[in-house]
């Protein structure tokens, strides 16, 4: 199997799994949670399956490594832009609302989506730094003594 084949495999794998997440949070039962515990695993145990099966080169050169960092990037990037658009979508709402109660449901809808941006911003950030650190050497420098 190509590496491409495996991911679109993956993905597809994933939304059926946030699929049936998203279907026991509906149902909020019990039995519902032990169907999302197993899909998980079932899901994991076929992708790593999968993994096994990859059957293009296994050497990485720059070139992947530089495709790699670019699709990571992008999809960070995009993750930030939809988060943000779903929080600022969802304060509009609230703003507008009449009812409190609803209006309090919604605004506490929206803040985990929030404290999510703000911590992958973190972390991005923090990352940024330490490699600017390491590969730049920025900062201290064992010479300059």
């Amino acid at each position: 199997m190509k590496k491409n084949t495996y991911y679109i495999i993956t993905s597809f794998i994933v939304f059926i799994v946030a699929l049936i997440n998203y279907g026991a949070v509906c149902l909020n039962r019990y039995p519902a949670m032990l169907i999302v515990t197993a899909s998980v695993l079932i899901a994991a145990t076929i992708v790593y399956i999968l993994r096994r099966r990859i059957d293009d080169a296994p050497v990485t050169d720059e070139l992947i490594s530089k495709i790699n960092e670019m699709s990571a990037t992008r999809s960070l990037q995009i993750t930030w832009i939809l988060i943000f658009a779903a929080v600022v979508a969802n304060l509009n709402i609230v703003w507008y609302m009449d009812d409190p109660v609803l209006r309090s449901a919604l605004l506490h809808l929206g803040m985990p989506f929030l404290i999510n941006l703000a911590i992958m911003i973190m972390i991005y950030t923090i990352f940024r730094i330490y490699y600017t650190h390491k590969y730049l050497g920025l900062g201290d420098d064992e010479e300059s003594d």
